[in-house]
């Protein structure tokens, strides 16, 4: 395979799990939002429907339970190995032991049907942004590599 394909699959699969990963903690953070009361009487559309939960949940325990997989073994297959490259990642994602015991704690709660709260959204959001920074790097490679 040449470089730009390599590279354009790369970017294609960043792109497509930040997208995934940001739309679930969306749901799962206006959801909470729905919660107070207040909130819903000025804003009534960011209500969201139970199936939407659901799915934002089973999409999120998909790709943390990877993120959690890799983390005990490194596996070159798993589709994360390709974000292992990226500094940023390693440091905030995979080398900090504080960040790994809250994703654990989230991957618990999701397998026990829980909900996430505001707090754990955030810190998945560091991950999301690591990710979008990742796929922008991958985009600009992208328009100046001939293929």
């Amino acid at each position: 395979m040449s470089d730009f394909t390599l590279l354009y699959k790369k970017y294609t699969n960043v792109a497509n799990l930040t997208n995934e990963l940001n739309g679930s903690v969306i749901v799962l953070k206006r959801r909470n939002m729905a919660a107070n009361k207040q909130v819903i009487m000025a804003h009534p559309k960011i209500q969201v429907a139970e199936d939407e939960v659901a799915k934002a949940k089973q999409e999120l325990l998909g790709i943390l339970s990877k993120l959690e997989d890799f983390y005990e073994h490194g596996d070159p297959a798993n589709y994360i190995y390709q974000l292992a490259e990226n500094r940023l990642f390693r440091k905030h994602i995979l080398d900090n032991v504080e960040y790994r015991e809250h994703i654990h704690q989230s991957v618990s709660k999701l397998k026990n049907n829980q909900s996430l709260d505001n707090d754990e959204l955030t810190d998945i959001d560091r991950f999301v942004s690591i990710l979008d920074n990742e796929a922008s790097v991958l985009y600009r490679k992208l328009r100046t590599t001939r293929g």
